[in-house]
């Protein structure tokens, strides 16, 4: 792969758009008409959601498909979100495969900004406290069970109101 373009390229001060990117793998000939690029934006997502922290500090967690920003000060100090940002907005400018990893919550804030819209696509699972994320279980099951007992309630009283007519 060569990766002094990709690097040269990820490092300028805006989007070049008009520029593409091309690449090519050692080993591999191929005609770059957008599958190497899928498979190198995939990979290095891949890659990037799949770190131990060893190599890239950890920027996401959370489970598959419904990642969340780690809270860690020095990936947001070192610039690594930014440049995170960047190459998912190249990826996409370059007809890549985007970042198919965010929560939706994550999503639908980054599309329009509005929390209160973002947060009506999140479940316990983007909750990354684990007592809260149990509590919230707990209160879950308790307004069903509670939703049970008025709906059978009221299905007694309307069977009664119905049989006296």
């Amino acid at each position: 792969m060569k990766t002094t373009s990709w690097c040269r390229h990820s490092q300028s001060t805006r989007i070049q758009n008009l520029t593409l990117l091309t690449i090519s793998f050692e080993n591999q000939p191929a005609v770059d008409t957008g599958g190497p690029k899928r498979e190198f934006y995939a990979q290095l997502f891949h890659g990037i959601v799949t770190s131990d922290g060893s190599v890239v500090p950890l920027m996401f967690e959370g489970a598959e498909g419904r990642l969340m920003p780690s809270y860690n000060s020095s990936v947001v100090y070192t610039g690594m979100m930014k440049i995170m940002g960047k190459i998912i907005a190249h990826s996409i400018v370059q007809c890549g495969v985007g970042f198919p990893y965010l929560s939706p919550v994550c999503y639908w804030y980054l599309i329009t900004g509005d929390v209160s819209k973002a947060i009506s696509y999140g479940n316990t699972e983007d909750v990354r406290d684990i007592e809260y994320a149990d509590l919230i279980h707990k209160v879950t099951k308790w307004a069903v069970e509670i939703l049970c007992q008025v709906f059978i309630i009221i299905k007694q009283e309307y069977s009664r109101a119905f049989l006296c007519y």
